[in-house]
Formats: structure tokens, C-alpha cells, sequence
């Protein structure tokens, strides 16, 4: 099971009403600019992360994001 789910973008939201629902932790934020700012604070070295998103996203900005985590 995933220990934290986070989503971006509205069409994400009902993954995140789903997991809060099963009472698992997670976190929304309404663009992929607004995820990158906080990722700093919610993921950790060595964490194992799955990015799932659509082009029209720009989850290119979350992935130097993860990537700059030490």
C-alpha cells in the first residue's frame, strides 16, 4: 500500500477524495507548480515514487523536483 498519496490538478481530485476515503494520508494541490513547491516537505531519500500524469500537466517541474531531493 501507498504510504502517502499525492495528486495535482483538478481531474486528480477524486484520487485523493478516494484515498482519504480508505483513511490513507494524502495531500492535493491544484498544479503541478504548487506540488513541486511542497515536495521538499513531504518526500524523503529513498522514498519509492510513482509519477503518473498527462503531458498537459507539466510534471516535468515535479520531476526536477524529486530528482533535487537528498
Amino acid at each position: 500500500s501507498a504510504g502517502l498519496v499525492i495528486t495535482a490538478g483538478p481531474l486528480a481530485s477524486e484520487i485523493y477524495l478516494g484515498a482519504k476515503e480508505q483513511g490513507g494520508e494524502a495531500r492535493h494541490f491544484e498544479d503541478a507548480a504548487g506540488l513541486s513547491h511542497e515536495l521538499p516537505r513531504l518526500l524523503f531519500p529513498g522514498d519509492l515514487v510513482l509519477v503518473k500524469a498527462s503531458r498537459s500537466m507539466h510534471f516535468e517541474v515535479v520531476l526536477e523536483a524529486i530528482k533535487r531531493i537528498q
